[in-house]
């Protein structure tokens, strides 16, 4: 992989013309290697020769908050990691400029783990993009339904077991085949443990170690982890997914270093809808804990001040920030929503209402626990009696519920 992902840079470096293959702009563990997988699969499949470059939607910077990614990483390739992470490429990274020599280029774009470009993404390439593919599992928005290299969109567990299938047809599972000319010129023709180490992470991760109780995996994501589990086992017979997964659910879980905004930041996606931005950020700890790391006495004052700027940093009409852990005493896995409307935006007056259809959605089981309210705006915080609520399944419920009230 690591050379693969030197070849790219090398192309852009000489002024290349890429396709960028870019996750969703949380840049979670899913979004990071279908990124990466699918350009590996379009550069082989692709007869143009076209040069595909994986993009990681978020600065550098941003990487090494992402436990999950650094840990899978590192798993698979312990002796190339920093090395690997040179040669990947992120929204803030000089090498892309070279794509727009003007204001008037059109960047292609390929899309993983998300199927509406997002507007980091939008505001990157000036509005100027073009979606010539996309691979995703969440709600389909029916956008983008002409793209010329490939559309899939299936309610799958994870992105990346939609890339494993895709790679599946190109042969990268056959050890024994000769290599094409594209994936010759890639030095990466066939899935080696290290690669498949990486891929299945991603997999045990979204699916909870394939538990078909959390009701996020599917036939498609046991198969694309089975093969994996083969194509490892055969060189690392020793292979144990089990401990695989618990080794990334303790890394993506790991935040205890970081600040309130930096959680915020690590797992967030925007939206726009009705001329007002959603932002939700996925959080795994509970909000007492976020609380107590702004201020030890649990002053709600400080946390609600970072909340706020976060906003107003982003231009937010509303903040969902949705928690998940797991309660040190029942042991039991939790989650809570803490919403958060500024006045001063299109939401502002209309809050309550949006709080009253929320806590009309029977699925969602929200128990009320605070509201706190000044001048600058409204927090909610509820417990979420239904713990399979995430933000995949929370964001299609919530944006009607906004354009209703707006």
């Amino acid at each position: 992989m690591l050379q693969f992902l030197r070849n790219g840079r090398k192309a852009l470096a000489r002024g290349g013309s890429a396709i960028f293959v870019v996750g969703n702009e949380a840049c979670d563990l899913d979004s990071f290697v279908s990124s990466v997988a699918v350009a590996v699969q379009q550069t082989a499949a692709t007869k143009s020769h076209s040069l595909f470059v994986p993009m990681l939607g978020i600065r550098r910077s941003d990487f090494v908050l992402r436990g999950d990614c650094t840990a899978a990483l590192r798993y698979a390739y312990p002796t190339e990691y920093s090395d690997i992470l040179d040669s990947l490429c992120f929204m803030d990274d000089s090498l892309a400029n070279s794509q727009q020599t003007t204001t008037n280029t059109i960047q292609n774009i390929f899309l993983t783990d998300h199927n509406i470009p997002a507007k980091s993404l939008l505001t990157r390439f000036n509005d100027s993009i073009h979606v010539v593919g996309i691979l995703d599992h969440h709600s389909d928005e029916g956008l983008f339904a002409d793209c010329e290299l490939l559309r899939v969109v299936d309610s799958v567990g994870c992105a990346t077991s939609l890339a494993v299938d895709l790679l599946s047809t190109v042969n990268f599972f056959d050890n024994s085949r000769a290599a094409t000319a594209a994936t010759a010129a890639a030095l990466l023709t066939t899935v080696d443990h290290a690669f498949a180490k990486l891929l299945i992470s991603p997999i045990l991760l979204d699916t909870v170690n394939l538990d078909p109780s959390f009701n996020r995996v599917t036939p498609t994501d046991i198969a694309a982890a089975q093969q994996l589990v083969l194509a490892i086992h055969k060189i690392d017979p020793a292979y144990d997914p089990l401990a695989h997964f618990r080794l990334l659910q303790l890394a993506k879980f790991d935040t205890s270093s970081l600040s309130v905004r930096e959680m915020l930041r690590k797992d967030y996606k925007q939206t726009s809808t009705s001329g007002t931005e959603l932002g939700i950020s996925s959080v795994t700890t509970s909000f007492d804990d976020l609380i107590r790391r702004e201020d030890g006495t649990g002053d709600f004052t400080k946390v609600i001040a970072s909340i706020r700027a976060y906003c107003s940093e982003l231009r937010l009409g509303i903040l969902i920030v949705m928690t998940a852990f797991e309660d040190s005493k029942s042991k039991s896995f939790e989650r809570e929503l803490v919403i958060f409307v500024p006045r001063n935006g299109k939401i502002g007056s209309a809050s309550r209402n949006l709080f009253d259809l929320l806590e009309q959605r029977s699925d969602l089981k929200l128990n009320h626990l605070k509201t706190v309210e000044d001048d600058d705006g409204i927090l909610r915080w509820y417990k979420v009696g239904n713990a399979k609520i995430s933000r995949k399944l929370l964001q299609p419920i919530i944006l009607p519920m906004i354009q209703s009230i707006i």
